[in-house]
């Protein structure tokens, strides 16, 4: 059973190697995440009211007294047409300026709800596969796999990332409508689900989902656990202006990759790879871990082609050299 000392040790390990790439990926992703809760209608509001001129008077600032009233009547008597120039409807109350600016409102509200809807089917879950894509590749590489990774969901098999991710959203919101706690249990069942299409984008919806089921069996709770492990960094980044919970993001996302290394082992026939040497994680009878250095040490049980030799080293051309070093 891996250990949350266990998983986090080996991001620690792993990022090292690729944290400011890593920070880069993270930090556009929640950018673009909270892009739709960004309140931009009532600053729209404003830069019209100041922009129409009648912000510069406040209702309670107008002059009623009797003599300001005469003074009033002698400006119309020696000027007859100013009334045709002031707009129909506009009264003491300016209530035509407040129509226009409720409608205003109402209209960029409309606009932010449209863009954020669209932003939360057809981009952002592509780019959560896409983040962990890039988590897994560079895990295994022992360096950045570039940041454009963030980005790789939209060139392969994007119609099916999407749906497939729709339909996992679409499940987990109704057990929250029905009750919470089933809402709860339907996000840790499907929780692997963009992990999972990060290296099978092509797999039916339905499919990957019963996968993550599978793999999180047995792994609810302590998933949870993990997460909550996070909140004491997540406060500390909160008290730092917020701007430390950017710099804390890596580590969460480098963890939990390493969460789906662990256990993703016994569906390895099931699933396509990421394309890089498989850094084995230790524990749970899944080998020894990789070093610092991505030097696998021998005796390790697994190994794709069949098994490691004595230097216990992956060798992108085909092989494990003697020297027991990367290549």
């Amino acid at each position: 059973m891996w250990t949350r000392e266990e998983l986090k040790t080996r991001a620690k390990i792993s990022l090292k190697k690729f944290y400011w790439a890593a920070f880069v990926v993270s930090l556009i992703f929640t950018v673009v995440s909270s892009f739709g809760g960004r309140n931009s209608a009532s600053a729209g509001a404003d830069e019209y009211a100041e922009n129409s001129g009648y912000s510069s008077i406040q209702p309670g600032e107008l002059d009623y007294t009797p003599q300001a009233l005469r003074q009033a009547q002698g400006v119309l008597d020696q000027r007859p047409g100013i009334l045709d120039k002031v707009p129909v409807g506009t009264g003491r109350n300016g209530s035509n300026v407040t129509g226009l600016i409720t409608g205003a409102i109402l209209g960029a509200a409309i606009v932010f709800l449209i863009l954020g809807l669209v932003l939360s089917i057809f981009v952002i879950p592509v780019m959560e596969v896409g983040k962990n894509r890039f988590y897994m590749e560079s895990r295994g590489l022992g360096a950045s796999a570039g940041v454009g990774k963030l980005f790789w969901g939209f060139s392969n098999r994007y119609l099916n990332i999407v749906w497939a991710m729709f339909l996992r959203d679409l499940i987990v919101g109704l057990g929250f409508i029905c009750c919470v706690i089933p809402g709860i249990y339907l996000s840790y069942c499907y929780y692997m689900v963009p992990y999972i299409l990060s290296e099978n984008p092509e797999m039916k919806p339905m499919e990957a989902m019963r996968l993550s089921k599978d793999m999180m069996e047995g792994h609810k709770f302590n998933t949870w656990v993990l997460e909550l492990s996070f909140l004491g960094w997540m406060i500390l980044g909160l008290l730092a202006c917020l701007i430390g919970t950017w710099f804390v993001q890596p580590y969460y996302e480098a963890t939990f990759a390493e969460l789906y290394a662990v256990l993703r082992r016994p569906y390895g026939n099931r699933l396509a790879g990421f394309g890089v040497p498989d850094v084995v994680p230790s524990g749970s009878g899944y080998g020894t871990y990789v070093n610092p250095e991505n030097v696998y040490d021998a005796g390790n049980p697994y190994n794709p082609n069949g098994g490691y030799n004595a230097g216990g080293q992956y060798n992108p051309n085909g092989g494990y050299n003697a020297g027991g070093q990367y290549n």
